[in-house]
């Protein structure tokens, strides 16, 4: 008889709270966005983001000359060891690790002003998108936005990521135009 009743307790209990489930969905609506996607075409589009790859390429293959030259000149040392004097082959020796010191502090000065540049691009960029997914969430109702990073499995319905993308667009256009006036 107690099985009888704490079984009945147990199923009331289990109704009543799948019937709050369901009137909290109703109450609280949920939106899904696709952060890695956002992120990645605001950076195609924006002309500071392409500014950014193009001194960080320019970085690079500096970087990659340098280090072609600072070759060049070990080979051109061991090809002339036997012909040189110990003075002009230490002097030499002295030379290319001077350059591959340049070459180091050009790198980090380089990475850390890219760095700082990148910083100054993120925040504005973080604000559009945070912007776009206000606007678009409140166009929708909808009251929590999840990264779909971290959402294992969503309804397709909840995804708000292509109206996300279409408001960035948007917000990308003025701000080109204005940069343009």
């Amino acid at each position: 008889m107690k099985r009888i009743v704490y079984s009945a307790i147990v199923s009331a209990l289990l109704i009543s709270g799948t019937a709050s489930a369901a009137s909290l969905k109703d109450i609280i609506k949920i939106g899904i966005v696709d952060m890695g996607k956002v992120y990645a075409e605001y950076a195609e589009k924006s002309d500071n983001a392409r500014k950014l790859r193009e001194k960080r390429a320019r970085l690079n293959r500096q970087i990659r000359e340098e280090a072609a030259a600072i070759r060049k000149m070990e080979n051109d040392l061991k090809e002339r060891m036997h012909n040189t004097s110990e003075n002009e082959r230490r002097r030499r020796s002295a030379e290319i690790e001077f350059r591959k010191d340049e070459v180091a502090n050009m790198l980090t000065r380089g990475n850390a002003e890219l760095d700082r540049e990148e910083a100054d691009i993120v925040k504005p960029m973080r604000e559009d998108i945070y912007e776009a997914i206000r606007f678009v969430a409140n166009k929708q109702g909808v009251k929590i936005v999840l990264d779909s990073l971290y959402v294992g499995f969503s309804d397709i319905e909840l995804d708000m990521t292509d109206a996300v993308l279409a408001r960035v667009r948007l917000i990308l256009a003025q701000k080109q135009n204005q940069g343009a006036r």
